[in-house]
């Protein structure tokens, strides 16, 4: 009796290794397909809930000619090129923390701002978008059959959430949407075409080049603009790459999601008892530190590192009121990494502390 308890208990446990082993692969799957806020909410609750964002840059591209391409090309080999393009387009989307949405034949469309809520994502989705047509430029110099690309940008207001009950996807929709598809099909091969909204967005990052107001079906006349490449105090030996006064540009735009983050939570979470550190004085010394970098003239990076510290000091009276420093550093090396601050610039906030 007790070897048989044996060999069912073995039996036992190994069906529960692979049935935990299929579950993290279905997991896996699940977070591949949706955005990871959005597969929780499936898996805890069935169904997950629509968003509404006000700010989202969407993405279009589409390939010159497709058609007549699809026509005269073999099968095998057009299925292989579209997918040798949107692995490398997936792979720069993820770089710039961009929301991959969907690929509808030769068209790719994503999009940035969603599911996290972010101010930099126009000029995420623009570098991402210049690095995929200079790929593609790439290709052509050693290839003379690689098609040409279209891309189109336009940044407004969306609703993002989940379609379909058993084959679901993650998709958009607004108005936003359907302009950004308009920016694609009025654009020029091998060109990054943005709306006028866009442009007021990016251009202290961007060269652009004006097209005027050109028709659009169903929109009227809209401001159009190329974007040439990044401005030059902005790149590296002018090659389009940016240099390191561009990401603490784009860091410092970034700060105003972490403000509203950490002062959100210091709303919410400061202890009633507390008299003197309440949260007006913790925004008091955060715009008083901006004051005294502005009047001190202090670099650009040096400028963040201090405003980051005046911002995180107070979050470890969240937790505790003695040595509460000590706490704030210890959340500001939980919670910045998340916003692109480096190791060195965390240990250097930590110290300003």
């Amino acid at each position: 009796f007790q070897r048989a308890e044996s060999r069912v208990s073995e039996r036992m446990e190994i069906k529960i290794q692979n049935l935990a082993a299929e579950k993290e692969q279905s997991d896996k799957l699940v977070a591949e397909i949706l955005p990871e806020n959005t597969a929780t909410q499936i898996k805890t609750k069935g169904k997950a809930k629509w968003d509404k964002y006000e700010r989202a840059t969407v993405l279009f591209s589409d390939i010159q000619g497709f058609t007549k391409i699809a026509e005269e090309m073999n099968p095998e080999t057009l299925i292989d090129e579209l997918d040798t393009f949107f692995f490398h387009f997936d792979s720069v989307v993820e770089k710039y923390n961009i929301e991959k949405i969907k690929t509808i034949g030769d068209a790719y469309m994503a999009a940035g701002g969603i599911p996290f809520k972010n101010s930099t994502n126009p000029v995420e989705v623009v570098m991402a978008a210049l690095e995929i047509q200079s790929y593609m430029q790439q290709l052509k110099s050693s290839r003379t059959d690689i098609w040409d690309l279209r891309i189109g940008i336009h940044t407004g207001p969306v609703i993002a959430g989940v379609v379909g009950h058993k084959k679901i996807s993650y998709d958009i929709w607004g108005d936003t949407v359907n302009t950004a598809s308009r920016m694609e099909s009025s654009g020029t091969p091998g060109r990054v075409n943005i709306s006028g909204i866009t442009y007021g967005m990016v251009k202290e990052y961007f060269l652009c080049e004006y097209r005027g107001k050109l028709p659009v079906k169903y929109k009227g006349n809209i401001d159009m603009y190329y974007v040439n490449g990044l401005r030059p105090e902005l790149s590296v030996d002018l090659k389009g790459r940016p240099n390191k006064r561009f990401f603490i540009k784009l860091q410092l735009l970034r700060l105003g999601d972490l403000e509203e983050k950490v002062l959100e939570g210091l709303y919410k979470e400061l202890p009633d008892s507390l008299h003197f550190h309440k949260i007006e004085y913790a925004k008091k010394v955060y715009d008083q530190s901006f004051l005294l970098c502005r009047s001190e003239e202090i670099e650009q990076e040096d400028r963040l590192l201090v405003r980051t510290a005046a911002l995180m000091l107070f979050t470890g009276l969240t937790q505790e009121y003695h040595n509460f420093e000590n706490r704030s550093s210890v959340i500001s090396r939980e919670i910045l990494p998340g916003f692109s601050y480096s190791e060195d610039q965390i240990d250097q906030i930590c110290n300003l502390i």
